[in-house]
């Protein structure tokens, strides 16, 4: 009812959905992670759908997570198909093929995009904040160690909302996801 009231009330013609729990939080609590990242985005969905002669576009996060083990995902779905090893990537990957079920039954378009590691000014939350909070302590002459190792691909947090919003203003027919 109150994605109702919002999306009348402002007269909503795009959307861009960025709401999720992260890894930590859906590895903590899967029941809630499934609750807050898959069924709010079908909720949001029913929404769009709800609203669609307005809507012009939609787009939404998914993330590298989908991919599952690859250190640096440049190899795209694994042999056999996409094998998350979070629940938040099972999430994910929950949510594009809702997306593919709502462009197939609704028409309801959709951009899925999937940033690698988003490092920049604000990103200070989730298990890949690391290297934001470490530039942050750099700058101010403090230690930080980052929790995790290895290979992994780094997207300026500025580069992926531009990405967010040419998704929502230029959303091409199907579910695409990039």
């Amino acid at each position: 009812a109150l994605m109702d009231r919002v999306f009348e009330e402002h007269q909503v013609t795009s959307v861009i959905h960025l709401a999720a729990l992260l890894t930590p939080a859906c590895q903590a609590d899967p029941w809630e992670g499934c609750r807050v990242n898959v069924l709010g985005s079908v909720a949001l969905f029913e929404q769009v759908r709800t609203s669609a002669a307005r809507i012009q576009g939609f787009s939404y996060a998914s993330s590298v997570a989908v991919f599952g083990d690859d250190p640096d995902h440049a190899s795209g779905a694994t042999e056999g198909g996409n094998h998350p090893r979070t629940f938040y990537g099972a999430f994910k990957t929950s949510v594009e093929l809702i997306a593919e079920q709502y462009w197939r039954h609704f028409q309801i378009a959709s951009v899925g995009s999937r940033p690698q590691v988003a490092y920049g000014p604000e990103r200070d939350v989730g298990l890949t904040a690391g290297p934001s909070l470490a530039a942050r302590a750099a700058a101010q002459g403090e230690g930080f160690c980052i929790s995790y190792t290895g290979r992994v691909g780094y997207d300026y947090v500025e580069d992926v909302a531009r990405a967010f919003v040419r998704g929502a203003l230029e959303t091409p027919p199907g579910a695409q996801v990039v």
